[in-house]
């Protein structure tokens, strides 16, 4: 009779347990976050040249047209004179020829005046660099990213972003996500958006609710240090040998969650941490999967 007894009790148990595992429970994908601003204008050097002067300090707010820093580039400005002396050269001959009036001599003001004409297309390239060495905002809003002051006297290349002017009203949460958390928020409603809680580092008492505005498509290369596990974040990565850049170990996928901030209680540069609803499931499934991940097994 005990027997019969504690196999019920076993059956009652293991049932009890079974039922517990399989009931539906949220599943939310987790990950740092750092705060920027949304489609921020970038402000490159275009032309190479010398960082002369930097006329904003990061977190400045400025109007369209303001300049931002100047460079210098001695090399395009004497190839400028050189050709605009070429032109005035070409002029001064044309009408000096024109002076005569035998067929050599209109030969000579015709050339002279066609070379004149042919100097205007790089004199106009080569002023248009010129130009291209003050660097103007095209929009208003604050600047990001400004270098530091002891990069003035460096030379600049064009390529990477010197900083960056965007609305701080409308700010957009990044985070790095592995492959399986992507896929489980690719496999939500694309019309309904998954929802994203986040805590900023700072103002702890409130959580800030939005939704997944965008998953990129590739893997990122290259992530911000912030997100690293050297910098606090959840990333395991390395610096690369030639750029210096922080690159994953594993793939991974940015996630942009776009942050309206009103009242500018957040700036850019702020860190915390995000949730995104990911759909339900069962218990089971939900321990399964953190061990595997935990101990890189394959789902």
């Amino acid at each position: 009779m005990k027997k019969v007894r504690a196999a019920a009790c076993a059956a009652v148990f293991v049932a009890i347990v079974t039922g517990i595992l399989l009931i539906p429970t949220p599943l939310r994908v987790q990950g740092t976050l750092v705060l920027t601003t949304a489609q921020p204008e970038e402000i490159y050097a275009e032309v190479p040249g010398k960082l002369e002067t930097l006329n904003v300090k990061d977190g400045d707010y400025v109007k369209a047209g303001t300049v931002l820093a100047t460079l210098s580039n001695p090399e395009k400005q004497i190839e400028y004179q050189q050709l605009l002396e070429q032109q005035e050269g070409h002029y001064v001959k044309a009408v000096w020829f024109g002076h005569y009036s035998d067929a050599d001599s209109r030969a000579q003001k015709a050339a002279h005046f066609l070379a004149q004409h042919q100097l205007e297309e790089p004199l106009a390239k080569i002023s248009e660099q010129i130009g291209k060495l003050t660097l103007v905002a095209a929009r208003d809003g604050q600047v990001i990213g400004v270098p530091h002051r002891s990069t003035i006297g460096q030379y600049l290349k064009p390529g990477k972003p010197l900083f960056e002017i965007g609305d701080p009203h409308k700010l957009e949460a990044h985070l790095l996500l592995d492959q399986s958390d992507i896929d489980l928020i690719n496999s939500r409603d694309e019309v309904n958006k998954p929802t994203a809680w986040m805590k900023i580092y700072g103002t702890s008492e409130t959580t800030w609710k939005s939704y997944v505005g965008l998953v990129a498509r590739r893997n990122q290369d290259e992530i911000p240090p912030e997100l690293t596990t050297e910098g606090g974040g959840e990333i395991a990565a390395k610096p690369d040998k030639e750029t210096g850049q922080s690159k994953p170990l594993t793939a991974v996928y940015e996630v942009i969650i776009p942050i309206d901030n009103p009242d500018l209680l957040l700036q850019p540069g702020l860190r915390g941490f995000a949730k995104i609803d990911a759909g339900h499931s069962t218990l089971a499934w939900w321990l399964w999967r953190m061990i595997s991940k935990t101990f890189h097994f394959s789902l």
